[in-house]
């Protein structure tokens, strides 16, 4: 049913595209007021979407970069839009910026499982919303508190849930993931939503850079590495394998990357592990074995990525298990 509604959705961009013209907003200078060139992926951020931006306390974080210019969606809106990694901006008739409900558009077809947690602690709090009453609890609601709350995410659309070997959290503007591996500041992220909605329905001509009002995109290359395992839980005298994906500034992949991984073990040890070159998509993996451990011990992996005088770092984890 989920193939269907896009092959669907994109007969219907197409018959729409055959007698519309998509219209982007190219800018003439540089250094016009209320505009903001985003060199990391090439694209302008005007006027009244500049001004919702940049008054957004951490907007790198919560919205990420631009990844189109200002457009008329005549996919879903039929309204101004832009598309971020993470939000898309839409513009009313009367110039007030609104975040979309990506977090309910995608949420309609997300495949979860639901995860048993108790929900009756101080540490969780029950929003009753027009999607019925959802728990946030724990690093998720310290992050909601921390980043706006509703007035940025909307109200909770799901439960705590599993998706794709993650666990995460729908909001309507918004989806959390968790991240128990990474260091405690970075144990919330926030899933590349409107990156996701992009490459369902949109043209992808519009993510090509916009070097208008003699504006380039840098020459160095800005790494983005992620790294996962084969399996969370082990066991003991196992193989294990890494996977490492490898992505440019503007969410393109990088082959010919370099990678180093150590992988920390428990006693205190570390162990190399040999990853090779990332291929053509960007990916680089390896397997290794897993031996003299005790169960329920936590194996740490660190990855180091470099290319074209750049790096990047990245990690993962594994328990072992019976």
């Amino acid at each position: 049913m989920r193939i269907v509604k896009r092959v669907l959705l994109g007969l219907l961009i197409c018959l729409l595209l055959s007698g519309m013209t998509l219209t982007v907003w190219h800018p003439v200078h540089a250094q016009e007021i209320g505009t903001h060139y985003f060199s990391q992926t090439g694209h302008w951020v005007l006027g009244n979407f500049w001004a919702f931006y940049d008054g957004t306390p951490n907007a790198s974080q919560i919205y990420g970069y631009p990844i189109t210019d200002e457009f008329t969606d005549v996919a879903v809106t039929n309204k101004r839009v832009q598309y971020f990694q993470r939000a898309i901006f839409t513009m009313e008739d009367n110039g007030t910026v609104k975040l979309a409900p990506v977090g309910v558009w995608l949420y309609e077809e997300a495949q979860v499982e639901k995860v048993a947690m108790p929900t009756d602690t101080p540490a969780c709090r029950t929003i009753p919303s027009p999607y019925g009453a959802h728990a946030i609890c724990y690093a998720f609601l310290n992050f909601y508190d921390s980043n706006g709350g509703f007035k940025q995410f909307g109200y909770p659309i799901s439960d705590f849930v599993k998706e794709d070997d993650l666990y995460v959290q729908y909001f309507e503007n918004a989806r959390f993931e968790w991240h128990p591996e990474l260091s405690s500041d970075q144990w919330v992220r926030l899933t590349d939503l409107g990156r996701i909605h992009f490459d369902i329905l949109q043209d992808p001509s519009l993510l090509l850079p916009n070097t208008n009002g003699n504006a380039t995109i840098g020459d160095q290359v800005e790494l983005q590495a992620h790294a996962y395992v084969d399996q969370a839980v082990i066991k003991n005298g196992s193989s294990q394998k890494i996977s490492v994906v490898v992505l440019d500034q503007t969410l393109q992949p990088v082959a010919g990357a370099r990678l180093s991984a150590l992988v920390h073990l428990p006693d205190g040890s570390d162990r190399p592990v040999l990853l090779p070159d990332t291929n053509a998509d960007g990916i680089s993996q390896n397997t290794f074995n897993v031996d003299g451990l005790t169960e329920t011990q936590i194996v740490d992996v660190e990855i180091v990525v470099t290319y074209s005088g750049q790096e990047a770092r990245t990690a993962t984890w594994f328990r072992i298990w019976w």
